[in-house]
């Protein structure tokens, strides 16, 4: 018995659905068919401020990536990631879904 190997070319088109601007990844233009919906204002308003002793030293915002530092704002979701306060914000503005584990935030 042989075994025979294909050659098969295609072509590939890339769609950029993200861009960074200040480090902070961003949806593009917010359009309906896409099915993205920001998380309610509320629910962003009622998110839990971390403390400095409840963070550890290694943990880094995976918003921007950078790390989370003592002196920044640290907001954790319901599900318990959390991120630094400006990017998180800026995150479910756009999306109700948490970037790491896709926890739905509530929505108007």
């Amino acid at each position: 018995m042989t075994k025979q190997m294909l050659e098969v070319c295609m072509d590939v088109t890339l769609m950029i659905d993200h861009q960074c601007h200040g480090r902070i990844l961003l949806e593009l233009e917010e359009l309906p068919e896409n099915g993205m919906v920001p998380a309610s204002k509320s629910s962003i308003e009622l998110l839990e401020p971390m403390e400095a002793d409840e963070r550890n030293s290694n943990d880094e915002c995976l918003v921007c990536l950078d790390a989370i530092g003592e002196e920044t704002q640290i907001l954790r979701l319901p599900c318990s990631h959390m991120f630094h306060g400006d990017c998180i914000t800026k995150w479910l503005e756009n999306s109700h879904y948490c970037p790491l584990c896709r926890f739905e935030m509530p929505t108007d």
